[in-house]
């Protein structure tokens, strides 16, 4: 294993966090009427979509 490796991890989540949090604050200012359930839950699962893939894969 690369020692850059665990580097490139945190650097990879640390975007995936903050397009996430960029994303939940766009939704807020642009669409005030909005099933907020409905939009988690989908970003729940577009954020979890690598385990299913990695799960049918095995």
């Amino acid at each position: 294993m690369d020692a850059s490796y665990p580097m490139a991890f945190l650097v990879g989540e640390a975007v995936k966090v903050v397009a996430t949090i960029i994303s939940l604050a766009a939704v807020a200012l642009w669409y005030r009427d909005v099933h907020w359930l409905c939009v988690l839950a989908g970003m729940f699962v577009a954020l979890k979509v690598n385990l299913f893939a990695l799960l049918l894969r095995t």
